[in-house]
């Protein structure tokens, strides 16, 4: 698999492309299951990051 195919592009890290692995991060974040350290800083200038993530395309609701 190509570097390429594993980055998607992140509204919560101002459009630009992260690893899935990172997306992964925030999700967990987002969903309550990690602690906020797991995730980028960036994430929480957004107030309502919680619902930005929801509503993304890549959310993942596994």
């Amino acid at each position: 698999m190509r570097k390429q195919d594993m980055c998607i592009q992140c509204p919560l890290m101002d459009g630009r492309m992260i690893d899935t692995v990172v997306c992964f991060d925030i999700h967990g974040v987002v969903d309550f299951q990690d602690p906020e350290r797991f995730a980028p800083e960036e994430i929480f200038s957004h107030p309502d990051f919680r619902e930005i993530c929801k509503n993304c395309e890549h959310h993942r609701f596994d």
